[in-house]
C-alpha cells in the first residue's frame, strides 16, 4: 500500500513515516523505477508502524525505540532508564511547583522582580534551559524549531514559567498563582491535576467492532467493547487521539489477543467526591468497578494504550 494509506490506518503524518523510514525503524518493500524508489507496505509494517507511535507517546526517543524493536536483552535496561528520566523530570516540576507556590506567598511589583528572586532561590531546583534540547521534536522543520526556541527563550525571561507546568487547569492556575498572590492557586491546580492508574492485563483478550459514542465535553470517541472471557471482564475500550485511532482501526474484531494496556486519568477532586481514593491514591479495586459497571466513566477517562499480537 501506499504511505496515505498508511497515514490513513496508523493515523500518523506522511512526514513521521518517512521519518521512521530514514531512521530505518520500518522497512517496506522497494522498488526503483523511472529515477525514484517506491516504497510498497504491507500490513507488518503498519504493525511496526502502531508499535513505534505507542513508544513515541510515552516518550521513548526515536534511539531507545530503534534499540527496543530489535527485541533482545537490553528491553528491561532501556524500560528502566527510561522510568528513572520520568521520574526525575516529575520530581523536578514537583520541586519548581513548591518553589512557585512560596513565591507565590509574597505581592511582587513585576516580572524582574519575580526573576531575581528565582534566581536567589536554590537553583539546582529550577534547571534553566538555556540550550533546550528538541530530540523529541525531530519531526519539526527548522522554521519550527527556530520559533519553539524563541518561545522557550520568551518563558525564561517571564521567570521560567516552565512548559510542562501548564497541562491543562495548569495554565489556569498558574496564572492565578501570580495573580492572586496566594498558595490557594497553587492547592486548587493540584486539586485538578489528573491521577493516573496504568495497568496492563494477560489475555486473551477480544475486541468489538469499532464504535463512536460523545464524551460529556460533547468530542466523539472512537470505541469498542473489550472481553477478557477468562477474567470475567468486559468494558468499554476508548481509543482516543491520533495514535489510539491508529490502533483501534489496527486489530480485528473477534480475534484473540495476548494482552492490553489501558491507563486511566482522573482529577483528583473528582476521585475523591467519587469514593476512589485509598489515601492519596487510586483504589484499584474500586476504580475497576467503575470501569466494569459504568460506560461512562470508561469514556471519560479510560484510554487504551496498546494491545498485544494475536494469540496463535
Amino acid at each position: 500500500m501506499k504511505i496515505k494509506e498508511v497515514c490513513d490506518k496508523t493515523g500518523l503524518t506522511e512526514r513521521a513515516v518517512r521519518l521512521y523510514l530514514e531512521k530505518g525503524l520500518v522497512h517496506p518493500q522497494s522498488q526503483w523505477r523511472q529515477g525514484r524508489t517506491y516504497h510498497d507496505y504491507q500490513q507488518q509494517d503498519i504493525q511496526r508502524l502502531t508499535e513505534i507511535a505507542a513508544l513515541r507517546r510515552v516518550g521513548f526517543s526515536l534511539e531507545e525505540i530503534a534499540a527496543l524493536l530489535q527485541q533482545n536483552q537490553q528491553v528491561d535496561i532501556i524500560l528502566e532508564h527510561h522510568c528513572r528520566k520520568l521520574e526525575e523530570e516529575t520530581r523536578q516540576s514537583e520541586q519548581q511547583a513548591q518553589l512557585l507556590g512560596q513565591l507565590a506567598e509574597t505581592s511582587w511589583p513585576d516580572g524582574s522582580t519575580l526573576a531575581r528572586a528565582i534566581l536567589r532561590a536554590d537553583t539546582s531546583k529550577v534547571p534553566v534551559d538555556t540550550e533546550p534540547d528538541f530530540g523529541r521534536a525531530d519531526t519539526l522543520t527548522r522554521e519550527e524549531k527556530q520559533q519553539l526556541a524563541r518561545q522557550v527563550k520568551h518563558r525564561m525571561e517571564q521567570a521560567d514559567r516552565r512548559r510542562h507546568l501548564i497541562r491543562k487547569w495548569g495554565g489556569i492556575t498558574a496564572a492565578l498563582l501570580v495573580l492572586l498572590g496566594s498558595i490557594a492557586g497553587y492547592q486548587l491546580w493540584q486539586e485538578y491535576q489528573p491521577l493516573s492508574m496504568y495497568t496492563t492485563m494477560a489475555g486473551p483478550v477480544q475486541f468489538s467492532p469499532p464504535t463512536w459514542q460523545k464524551d460529556e465535553e460533547d468530542q466523539v470517541q472512537m470505541t469498542a467493547r473489550v472481553t477478557l472471557p477468562e477474567q470475567g471482564l468486559d468494558f468499554l475500550g476508548v481509543f482516543r487521539e491520533a495514535s489510539g485511532s491508529a490502533l483501534c482501526k489496527g486489530y480485528f474484531p473477534d480475534t484473540d489477543y495476548a494482552a492490553i494496556s489501558i491507563r486511566v486519568d482522573i482529577p483528583r477532586r473528582t476521585a475523591r467526591e467519587m469514593g476512589l481514593m485509598q489515601g492519596e491514591f487510586l483504589d484499584f479495586q474500586k476504580v475497576w468497578e467503575q470501569i466494569a459497571a459504568n460506560d461512562r466513566f470508561c469514556l471519560r477517562y479510560l484510554t487504551v494504550e496498546d494491545y498485544q499480537a494475536e494469540l496463535s
